[in-house]
Formats: structure tokens, C-alpha cells, sequence
């Protein structure tokens, strides 16, 4: 299965390809791929958390959905029919 560790790692692979064939100074060159693998660990981790986040939250919305379901509309209804029919009603 594709994640998007894949896209994250491909992305990164070819910053890092460029580097090798355009940086010629191996400070440089070395500092730019440390600086790549710092970028590749935090998105990876955002991507993560991202994606826990909206599991957990979906989670929660569905047990939300179903305790709304639960409720008894008709019941509900009833006695605010009876609500407003116990007003009283001034004529004239």
C-alpha cells in the first residue's frame, strides 16, 4: 500500500539526488542532507499526528451519530405539540 511515507521519501530522495549532482563542496553538500532528513522526520511525524487526529475524531463523530440517533424525535415532538397547545389563547 502507498502511505504517504512514500510521497514524503520520494520527494525528499530526489533534494537530496539534486544535492549530489549540482553541490560540489562536501560541507555543504553534507549539511544540506542533514538539514533534508531534519525536514523528512518532522513531516513525517506532522503527517502522523495529522492522520491520528482525524482518526480519533472520526471515531468520536460516529459514536456522537449514533447516540443522536438514539434520540426519540417523535417523542420530542409530541410534547412540544403539547407545549404550545397549553398556551392560552386570548381572543378579542
Amino acid at each position: 500500500m502507498i502511505t504517504a511515507d512514500y510521497y514524503i521519501d520520494q520527494v525528499q530522495n530526489s533534494k537530496k539526488l539534486m544535492i549530489k549532482m549540482l553541490v560540489t563542496n562536501e560541507v555543504a553538500a553534507k549539511t544540506m542532507n542533514e538539514f533534508i532528513d531534519h525536514q523528512t522526520e518532522y513531516t513525517k511525524n506532522f503527517v502522523s499526528s495529522a492522520n491520528k487526529m482525524v482518526s480519533e475524531l472520526t471515531t468520536e463523530f460516529i459514536k456522537n451519530s449514533q447516540e443522536v440517533a438514539k434520540f426519540d424525535y417523535s417523542k420530542f415532538a409530541d410534547t412540544i405539540s403539547k407545549s404550545f397547545h397549553s398556551f392560552p389563547i386570548k381572543k378579542g
